[in-house]
């Protein structure tokens, strides 16, 4: 069995957690002592306390905005990990500093312009909101984009995301009028609350990123013409008014990993033709209510909780596909429905 030597030690000892791990390692073994003499920047945050256990900084990383700063002319430069805006950003790399979390401000935009420089990391709540852009390509750096970033931006029609991004927050984009389309990259990993909803214009819209789980509450609400949509197959749950009044969405196919479906998520949509997904467990109040183009429904096996109105008010529903291990649900399905003509057990 191979044994850790006291280099080995050091590169695993940057993940440590705290100022205990690094004092408690040294007792192991002779060859581990003076373990944090070797260390020429801190792996974790320092205090006036346990300055003394890394005597040999040269680079001191800031952690928080609470972290103890060393004044001392040996320290060469700092690593700030907070976030940080674009103003003090452009102070700390003149002074030789290096900056990990940069933010670009509403203040910052209106400062140094639309056009976001390149080593920021994330854009900040309302940075862009109302403003006349009408398209936009972010830096390769951009990891998140702010709740509100982007929202009631009348003239935005374009938009091309880094393929790094990997959060997306409440209302970023809503009322965006002009939008068209959107296909995000494969990193993302949350869209926010109402994220595209009001989007009048967008027609189309591809996600095929393996971290997505979730289509949030309303992320798609009040898209009039949004006719395509193509979901990852690691979607597993749909919120509350995901897709509400899509009028124009007629043609819908529901991820295989889907579970959940949320209370009025297709409320008010144009889907002619609907089929349960083979895991689909749960379907929430009015899920599909006055969807009044619906004719056909296929439900699956493995469904275990259907709540009330589930179609309520859908018309036009002529045929219930229904398995036997489901026939426990058919009073349920067709509630006040006086459309369905066939209920078929398969």
């Amino acid at each position: 069995m191979s044994r850790l030597d006291s280099y080995s030690l050091m590169i695993v000892s940057k993940y440590f957690t705290s100022i205990e791990d690094y004092i408690n390692v040294e007792f192991v073994c002779k060859k581990f002592q003076n373990n944090t003499e070797k260390f020429h920047f801190n792996p974790i945050s320092i205090s006036t306390k346990t300055r003394k256990f890394f005597p040999h900084l040269e680079t001191q990383h800031l952690y928080s905005n609470n972290d103890f700063k060393i004044s001392s002319k040996r320290i060469i430069k700092f690593v700030l990990w907070n976030i940080v805006d674009y103003k003090t950003f452009l102070k700390e790399n003149g002074q030789g500093n290096v900056c990990r979390n940069v933010m670009y401000t509403k203040n910052d935009r209106e400062r140094f312009g639309v056009d976001v420089p390149t080593g920021v990391n994330q854009l900040g709540c309302n940075c862009f909101r109302a403003s006349r852009i009408p398209s936009l390509s972010l830096p390769k750096t951009v990891t998140a984009i702010g709740d509100f970033c982007f929202n009631g931006c009348k003239r935005l029609s374009k938009v091309s995301f880094p393929p790094v991004i990997r959060v997306i927050g409440d209302s970023a984009f809503q009322d965006d009028i002009m939008l068209e389309s959107i296909e995000l990259p494969h990193n993302v990993k949350t869209l926010g609350k109402w994220c595209f909803a009001g989007c009048t214009s967008l027609s189309s819209f591809v996600v095929e990123s393996p971290s997505l789980s979730e289509i949030n509450e309303a992320t798609f609400a009040f898209c009039a013409k949004l006719r395509h949509v193509v979901l990852s197959d690691q979607i597993t749950r749909i919120g509350r008014k995901a897709f509400s009044s899509c009028v124009a969405l007629k043609e819908l196919t529901l991820p295989t990993s889907l579970i959940e479906i949320g209370e009025n998520a297709f409320e008010y949509c144009g889907i002619v033709d609907l089929h349960f997904p083979a895991n689909l467990k749960r379907v929430k109040a009015s899920a599909f209510l006055s969807c009044e183009f619906l004719e056909e429904v296929t439900v699956n096996a493995k469904i275990e909780n259907v709540d009330l109105l589930c179609f309520g008010f859908c018309m036009n529903l002529k045929t219930l596909k229904v398995p036997k291990a489901a026939k426990r649900f058919v009073d349920i399905f067709i509630q006040g429905l006086n459309s369905v003509k066939a209920v078929e057990m398969e």
